[in-house]
C-alpha cells in the first residue's frame, strides 16, 4: 500500500506534527497535509504566523532574523513618510477664512491677520520639516564616515 491515511508522514515527523503539537490547524481544504512549513514565529497578538517559511531556520521574511535590520530601516523610512498631522487642519482653517469673508461675516483686515498666521505656522511646519531631513542626513553621513574611518567601503570623502 503506497498510501495510508492512518499514518503520519509515513513514520517521519514533519512540520505539519510540529504544528499540530502546537495546537495549530494544518489540514488543508482537501484534508492533506500541506506542502510548505508555515512560519515558526508568533505574531505581537500571541498567534501563531501563518506565513510560509523560506529558510532553514523556519521563519518567513518578516520574522526572519536575519532581516531584522532591512525589516528596521523599511519601518524607519515609512515613519519618516507619515504625513504632518497640522495640515488638514489649517488647510480647512483657511477654507473656512474664505466662505466667511466671501459671505460677509468676517471683516477682510480680521481674514488677512489670520490668514498671515496660518502662513507663518505653514512656514514652521516647513522649517521643522528641512531640520528633520537635514539631521537624518548628517546621521547618514556619520555612519558613512565611521565605516569609511575603519576601513568598511570603497567611498571616499571630500
Amino acid at each position: 500500500m503506497l498510501y495510508d491515511e492512518g499514518r503520519t508522514g509515513y513514520g517521519r515527523s514533519g512540520a505539519g506534527d510540529r504544528a499540530r503539537e502546537e495546537g495549530r490547524d494544518v489540514e488543508g481544504p482537501g484534508g492533506g497535509y500541506p506542502l510548505m512549513a508555515s512560519c515558526r514565529a508568533t505574531k505581537a497578538n500571541g498567534e501563531p504566523c501563518a506565513l510560509a517559511a523560506n529558510g532553514p531556520q523556519g521563519f518567513c521574511w518578516a520574522h526572519d532574523p536575519a532581516n531584522r535590520e532591512k525589516r528596521r530601516r523599511m519601518a524607519s523610512k515609512a515613519a519618516r513618510s507619515k504625513p504632518n498631522r497640522e495640515l488638514p487642519s489649517i488647510k480647512a482653517l483657511l477654507e473656512d477664512l474664505t466662505e466667511k469673508v466671501l459671505a460677509g461675516d468676517l471683516a477682510t483686515p480680521r481674514a488677512g491677520v489670520a490668514n498671515q498666521l496660518a502662513n507663518t505656522r505653514l512656514r514652521a511646519i516647513e522649517q521643522e520639516r528641512k531640520n528633520k531631513e537635514t539631521e537624518e542626513l548628517e546621521s547618514r553621513i556619520e555612519v558613512l564616515e565611521r565605516a569609511q574611518e575603519r576601513g568598511g567601503g570603497r567611498w571616499r570623502g571630500a
